[in-house]
């Protein structure tokens, strides 16, 4: 990816973060071991948080600061 702004490091923040989230979701479907399916849960549920974070951050900064 080509970041020249701003905004397409916060984009392309976002997008690893979800990336994440879905791996780790898949991972934990992948788990037979309750420990690590647990901890693959919960890393994939803060990796959502985080991505929601992100895109609300930009979704209220101001433009010209982007």
């Amino acid at each position: 990816m080509n970041i020249e702004r701003c905004e397409d490091l916060i984009d392309w923040t976002r997008q690893a973060h979800s990336r994440l989230s879905q791996c780790l979701s898949e991972g934990a479907d992948e788990r037979g071991e309750s420990l690590a399916k647990m901890l693959m849960v919960y890393l994939a549920q803060h990796e959502q948080e985080l991505t929601g974070t992100i895109a609300r951050i930009k979704e209220h900064a101001d433009p010209r600061a982007l």
